[in-house]
């Protein structure tokens, strides 16, 4: 089952609105779906039942680093202390045009994605959100939004 998809012309997260997230917490910002999570685990844990495989799953620390390139691009500052990375608030305006790096990380390219509401974006490497989501532009642009796309 899909949690995460279009309804009523708007995006949806477990039913939740893109836009209701957005208003709540601004964006960029990440959003999980518990419920797709556990979708797919189960779904692959089903279709290798008989091999009674062992499930493990990797955190790409890597990626967050990269995130916090790219929202550093649009004015926001980040500081560590006790262990957690925290966003200063953001003080200047969004740039007119924004290119966004992937580093081959669909999280980071659908993170960014909703900021075409906002400004010009430039998502370089789109296809990487083939791995999770293939039809995410073309879902986004039934909405409404607009993101130029390179290779």
């Amino acid at each position: 089952m899909n949690f995460i998809r279009p309804r009523k012309n708007n995006l949806c997260v477990e039913n939740i609105s893109a836009i209701s997230l957005t208003k709540k917490y601004k964006t960029p910002f990440y959003c999980y779906s518990l419920s797709q999570l556990k979708s797919n685990f189960y779904n692959f844990n089903n279709a290798f039942k008989k091999t009674k495989p062992l499930i493990c799953f990797s955190v790409k620390s890597n990626a967050n680093v990269a995130l916090l390139k790219e929202l550093k691009k649009i004015g926001c500052n980040f500081y560590e202390a006790n262990d957690e990375w925290i966003l200063e608030k953001r003080n200047n305006k969004l740039p007119k045009k924004l290119i966004i790096n992937t580093y081959k990380d669909h999280r980071v390219a659908m993170s960014f994605a909703s900021l075409s509401s906002k400004l010009e974006l430039v998502i370089r490497d789109p296809e990487v959100v083939n791995k999770s989501y293939p039809n995410f532009w073309n879902d986004l642009e039934s909405i409404g939004y607009v993101c130029k796309k390179t290779i």
